[in-house]
């Protein structure tokens, strides 16, 4: 697994199979070394809904179609927004089952398992297996 940051509140986590992108305030971040449209996370975590958190989420999800994890009313609004979201608040914990489908054999199914907690407005990876 590699976790890299990316100034200002971007963190890439990506393992062999699947990445997790925070706070993808890419474009406009003269911090951030990224290209908003070079990334393709299987998920985007959101840790509040200020706009150098939120960034290029709406842009990347549309894109990638890729679920967005926030606090409950930032899920809200995306989810108006055309996105697929999983609404979250403080204190509270929820596994997640991260699935994409294999091209060649569509039935197979990889899965990647992990465990978020969200407390106090910042998101902790606690468990990532």
């Amino acid at each position: 697994m590699k976790v890299s940051f990316h100034g200002q509140s971007v963190v890439k986590v990506q393992t062999e199979q699947h990445e997790i992108l925070f706070d993808p305030f890419i474009t406009g971040n003269d911090t951030c070394d990224l290209d908003a449209s070079s990334e393709n996370p299987d998920v985007i975590l959101l840790t509040h809904g200020h706009n150098d958190h939120v960034g290029d989420t709406i842009d990347i999800a549309k894109r990638t179609n890729c679920l967005v994890v926030a606090p409950n009313e930032l899920a809200v609004y995306l989810e108006s927004r055309g996105l697929k979201t999983h609404p979250m608040h403080i204190g509270a914990r929820t596994r997640l089952i991260l699935a994409k489908l294999n091209s060649h054999q569509p039935f197979m199914v990889q899965c990647l398992l992990m465990k978020m907690e969200i407390k106090s407005m910042a998101v902790c990876l606690v468990e990532f297996c």
